[in-house]
Order: structure tokens, then C-alpha cells, then sequence
């Protein structure tokens, strides 16, 4: 609200002729300024003498203007790891938020840990990434903000896992579990094109550790649901050696392609696929999964440029150099031991 004085200068010019002569003047002058505030002014001159004095006309006028400007609404929808949650020493934290925001609206950060915080591509995410790895059992406080609202959280670091309990055990991650930060709105995006991955698990076996050389060699794939049955697709399970294990119990598998069918007739290669996550001490499961690749959305029938437009995601080269690989990125809390799949016995896999 502001208010608005306005002074009107009327000269008057009294002219001595045979005797004094008066001359009054009313003056009303409405202003409107560009906030939406008007006002009123009156003013009545003064009476002037044959001496030529000049009389004042002061008025004063107050308006009052409002305005609206829509501000940040958005909240925070997901935090990991989340509290009194467990992580690994080689870790990032992810926050999602119910609606994208502006560079200047959040923060995150973990208490007295040196990182970098960045936003994704849309706004609607936002991670924290440690410049160094952090120490084991210890615990460890997020701090962060989204519209001026702010939220903590605290989570343990893991210990060292011993190989005994993850040797021969096939974890699966729920496809469903998945949630994607960039681009956020994929999942949506392709069931607005009719389109789903056909898939019921990542699946992830751990087939010896080197403690020698702090690797692993591991086996990987996906698995569907055949009538109400997880199976894996043992053609397109791969083995990786010399996976690294150096930051025990957190490791990091790939690069490698993996495929994401969306039904038998049409499947997707996810390039450049990476898994990282956490082994739980007791080996039960693993936790704090990212995983992150290029998918090839050809065979979809869908270019790449649309379903970047589409997803607000980034189309990138492809292996054969064509730029019609959307970037993915995702995160689950958790990816469980499997009591029914075993991709060393189910695809006759060697140890």
C-alpha cells in the first residue's frame, strides 16, 4: 500500500485595473500508478492582489493497491536415506519434492561433511554428494530446506560386511521400488504412451569376494512375474569380474548394458547401466541402491527428442553414436535377499 501527495501549482494572474479583482480555481486530479493504486487529489488556489502574488493549490490524495505473487508451495515427498535409517560410507542423500522448485528454494546438506548439492534437470529433485567417503559406524545428521520449510534427518553408516554372509545369496530389486529423479515424471511419461517395463526385478548375485584385491564378481539381470512367479531371464544375465568392493560393505557393478523389455516383442537396452548399494551387515539385503544408464528409447517407436521433451528428461548418444539415449537415473531403499531366485542355479551360472 502506498500513498500518494500530489501539489498543483496554479498561477494566478491578477491584473490591477480600477480595483483588486479574485480569482479561485478548484482543481481535482486522479493518478493511477502502475501497482494498481489510485488517488484522489483537491486543491483550491489561493487569492491573489494586485501585487501579483502567486497563490499555492495543495492537495493530497492516499489510494491503496494490493497485489499477488504466487510463492514456492512445494513439500518434501521423499528423503534417503531416511531417518534412523543405515547407509554406506560411500554414499549420496536424495530428496524429491512434491513440485519443482527454483536454484533459490532448498538446500541439503549433511552436518559437518564437506560435499556438493545439486538439482535436478526439473526441479523436482535434489541430491547431496559427499567429497569424501564417510567413516563407518558413525552417525551422521541431514539437514535441508524446500520453500523455507526445513526437514532433518539421521542415519548410521554400515561396517564392514563379512563375505560369508553375501557369497552365493541373488537379491532382488523391485522395479516398482524404483523411484527415477531424472527424469522424475519417466514412469508417467511412458504409461502416458501406453508404453511399461515389462520386468519384475533387477536381480543381483554375489558369486565370490576377493578380499586380495577388495573386488567382487558378480552376476546380474532381470527377472519377470509368470504367474505369480518371479523368473529370471537367463539370457540376459551377465557376469562381471573385479567389481569394486574397496569401500566395504557399498559397492559399485557396471558400466554394463542390461535390457528393459517392454513386452517380448519390444525391449529396451539400458546402456551404461551402474548399481551401487549397500550390503546390510547380516547380509539380508542392500541398501541405499542407485542405479543410473542411458536408455535406448527406439525401439519404443518414441524419439528420443519427444520423450525428452515429454519426461522434461536428456537425450545422449547412443554406443552407435546416435543421440537417442534418454539419461536415467533412479534410487530404491532396498533391494532384499531372494528366497525364491537364485541366478547361480536358475541360469547355471559358475561360481
Amino acid at each position: 500500500m502506498r500513498a500518494i501527495t500530489m501539489t498543483i501549482l496554479v498561477g494566478g494572474l491578477l491584473m490591477a485595473c480600477g480595483g483588486d479583482t479574485e480569482n479561485t480555481e478548484t482543481t481535482t486530479n486522479t493518478a493511477t500508478d502502475p501497482s494498481n493504486t489510485t488517488g484522489t487529489t483537491t486543491g483550491t488556489t489561493g487569492t491573489g492582489t494586485t501585487t501579483g502574488t502567486t497563490g499555492t493549490n495543495t492537495g493530497t490524495g492516499t489510494g491503496t493497491g494490493t497485489g499477488t505473487t504466487e510463492g514456492c508451495t512445494a513439500t518434501l515427498v521423499d528423503l534417503d536415506p531416511d531417518d534412523g535409517g543405515t547407509a554406506g560410507t560411500v554414499m549420496d542423500v536424495y530428496a524429491t519434492f512434491s513440485e519443482a522448485v527454483a536454484d533459490d528454494e532448498w538446500s541439503l546438506t549433511i552436518d559437518g561433511v564437506a560435499g556438493s548439492s545439486m538439482l535436478a534437470d526439473d526441479g523436482m529433485s535434489a541430491t547431496f554428494s559427499p567429497d569424501e567417503e564417510l567413516a563407518s559406524l558413525t552417525d551422521y545428521t541431514i539437514d535441508g530446506s524446500v520453500c523455507g520449510a526445513a526437514f532433518t534427518a539421521t542415519f548410521t553408516t554400515a561396517e564392514s560386511v563379512s563375505s560369508s554372509v553375501i557369497e552365493g545369496v541373488t537379491y532382488g530389486l523391485e522395479y516398482a521400488d524404483l523411484v527415477y529423479t531424472e527424469p522424475a515424471t519417466l514412469t508417467s511419461t511412458l504409461e502416458a504412451l501406453d508404453l511399461s517395463v515389462d520386468i519384475s526385478h533387477i536381480v543381483v548375485q554375489v558369486l565370490e569376494v576377493a578380499k586380495a584385491t577388495e573386488t567382487i564378481r558378480v552376476a546380474a539381470g532381470t527377472a519377470f512375474n509368470i504367474e505369480g512367479t518371479d523368473t529370471i531371464d537367463c539370457e540376459g544375465v551377465f557376469v562381471l569380474d573385479g567389481v569394486d568392493y574397496s569401500a566395504n560393505p557399498t559397492f559399485v557393478l557396471g558400466p554394463q548394458a542390461i535390457d528393459l523389455p517392454l513386452s517380448k516383442e519390444t525391449v529396451l537396452t539400458l546402456e551404461d547401466f551402474r548399481l551401487e548399494g549397500t550390503f546390510s551387515e547380516s547380509g539380508d539385503r542392500i541398501t541405499d541402491v542407485e542405479v543410473t544408464g542411458a536408455i535406448d528409447v527406439r525401439p519404443a517407436g518414441v524419439p528420443c527428442s519427444l520423450m525428452a521433451f515429454l519426461a522434461a528428461g536428456t537425450c545422449v548418444a547412443c554406443a552407435d553414436g546416435e543421440e537417442e539415449c534418454l539419461v536415467a537415473s533412479a534410487y530404491a531403499s532396498e533391494a532384499l535377499a531372494s528366497t525364491t531366485m537364485d541366478i547361480g542355479v536358475d541360469c547355471a551360472v559358475e561360481d
